[in-house]
């Protein structure tokens, strides 16, 4: 019982304390769970800094600045035993048609025992339960400077044989304004119907996103970027997160990040290291983000390009 609860709250996070806000309105909320580590190291200030496969979670807008074919392998460690799996393939298109990706987010747990009033410490039998979406995505430049992009994602909710399906649509926009290095971003995420589970209906976590970035520094082996993002998701408050990204020589990265009306999060570290194998590169990125009331969290990935 434990982990259903556990798991329960994780499925509402970012979720909480005002009565203002319609918190616990929606279901889903697994499509909300970071997945980058990349990202979450900088406090998911990444709307307009995404220019990797991640793109495809963040924006799909700036899915259009992959400019080789990527694969990207993410997993997140949960408290009690609770796991997020993130697979994203991006390919660029031959002719400059832009580029298609797709993607695959799994939240899961090991099994868990069947207890009934009549049998508290299990009836000997197990049962599963897992979240999980499938999303394929395609961006362009419309100028030399806008791109757009969209990912429509089948997804899956399933607990001891019974599920509930339904789709959604992200939609994202990224514009390198020609001022100096900076990028804004907008992206409207986990747009679509209602999803029914059992005999009761919820809407998706719909979020409304707006970012900035810019390259203060970028001189040399130094690069250093600056980020700012804000949402408005429909089951809370307005959020606001800033983000940094150093990298040396681009190959080994440091970031931190800051979250502002976030219940449980604020502030988040991560790093990165970049090579090049041949003709394919590798990266491997890893952030670490201290909670308040939930065990502290961890995320892996690696990505390949080739």
């Amino acid at each position: 019982m434990k982990k259903i609860a556990i798991l329960a709250a994780l499925l509402v996070i970012p979720g909480t304390l005002s009565a203002q806000v319609k918190v616990g309105t929606t279901g889903a909320n697994f499509l909300q769970i970071g997945v980058s580590p990349r990202a979450v190291g900088m406090g998911e200030a990444f709307l307009a800094v995404a220019d990797d496969a991640a793109a495809i979670y963040y924006n799909p807008g700036a899915l259009s600045l992959v400019d080789q074919r990527q694969l990207l392998l993410s997993h997140t460690e949960w408290p009690a035993d609770i796991k997020c799996e993130f697979l994203a393939f991006a390919m660029p298109v031959p002719g400059d048609a832009g580029v298609v990706g797709v993607s695959a987010t799994l939240l899961h747990m090991d099994d868990m025992e069947v207890t009934t009033p009549f049998y508290p410490n299990g009836t000997g039998q197990t049962f599963s339960t897992h979240n999980m979406a499938v999303g394929l995505s395609y961006s362009r430049f419309l100028t030399d400077k806008f791109s757009f992009g969209i990912t429509a994602k089948y997804i899956q909710l399933y607990a001891h044989d019974v599920d509930a399906t339904g789709w959604s649509a992200d939609v994202g926009t990224n514009y390198e304004t020609g001022f100096k290095s900076l990028r804004i971003a907008m992206a409207v995420t986990n747009f679509g119907p209602d999803l029914t589970f059992i005999t009761e209906s919820f809407p998706l976590p719909i979020n409304f996103n707006l970012g900035f970035a810019i390259d203060p520094l970028h001189s040399g082996p130094h690069r250093l970027t600056v980020a700012f993002a804000g949402s408005h998701p429909s089951d809370n408050q307005e959020r606001y997160t800033m983000g940094m990204e150093y990298w040396y020589s681009e190959m080994v990265a440091l970031r931190t990040g800051y979250k502002i009306r976030y219940d449980d999060e604020d502030l988040s570290f991560g790093g990165g290291l970049r090579t090049s194998l041949g003709s394919m590169a590798a990266a491997i990125d890893y952030a670490y983000v201290p909670y308040a009331k939930l065990q502290d969290t961890h995320r892996l990935s690696l990505g390949i390009g080739f």
